[in-house]
């Protein structure tokens, strides 16, 4: 990826280049995005932003949340009642979010385990039933991958779940935001709902703008004063 735009914008920015297989899939990119790899290589900052190419950012105010006391914060999902009520979730999508760079590495430095025995004889069980992949992944367990450090080589799900559901099961003290306050941060899906949560008032960003009713969004932006000429339209 060419970064001159960027460095048109930040003349002192510096690049830090990850190996091309991590960007291989979107399977490879989840992977990255668990590792120690990018923690370790920005551990002299205070906070990863995540601002994926389908993001948008409407606010000046990344320093305020920088201040607020959560470890992880993105995008709220939602839930809906038996007569399709939206309500909030929980935390939160990856695509636009933050992460506290320390709190991610002592996560990795304690090393805690993620791979639990119950998951352990899960699978074992499965492979004795005839999934003999189930019963390599059991007995990889075991060892290192089991634990937060080496999660990347046996972790199958995507990095938002990762680190909003995962993480706190098996670190509590990682602080994730309640989505009352991550919808103020970032949205993504069920935007008018959003925007009614926030009382017209537009968050720090938006992730996948151009997905979850774009007509919405588009009509929105526009009214706030944000040029969309250059933007797809599909």
């Amino acid at each position: 990826m060419s970064t001159q735009n960027y460095q048109s914008i930040f003349p002192s920015l510096k690049t830090l280049t990850a190996p091309a297989e991590t960007m291989a899939s979107i399977s490879a990119y989840n992977k990255l995005m668990i590792s120690p790899f990018i923690f370790n290589a920005l551990a002299s900052h205070s906070h990863i932003l995540i601002h994926e190419p389908d993001a948008i950012v409407l606010q000046n105010d990344l320093h305020y949340w920088c201040e607020q006391d959560f470890d992880y914060i993105g995008a709220p999902w939602f839930t809906s009642d038996e007569v399709g009520n939206l309500q909030l979730k929980a935390t939160g999508n990856f695509g636009l979010s933050l992460i506290n760079v320390r709190s991610a590495n002592s996560l990795f430095a304690n090393n805690p385990r993620w791979y639990s025995p119950n998951m352990i004889i899960r699978d074992l069980l499965r492979g004795l039933r005839g999934q003999r992949g189930m019963f390599i992944r059991a007995v990889r367990s075991m060892g290192s991958s089991g634990k937060i450090f080496s999660a990347h080589y046996l972790y199958k799900d995507h990095c938002d779940i990762f680190w909003s559901y995962l993480v706190p099961k098996v670190a509590p003290q990682f602080r994730i935001a309640p989505p009352e306050n991550a919808i103020h941060f970032s949205w993504e899906e069920s935007p008018q709902k959003c925007f009614e949560i926030c009382n017209g008032k537009l968050p720090f960003g938006i992730h996948a703008w151009n997905k979850y009713d774009p007509i919405f969004i588009k009509s929105l932006l526009i009214h706030s004063g944000v040029g969309l000429d250059n933007q797809s339209s599909g």
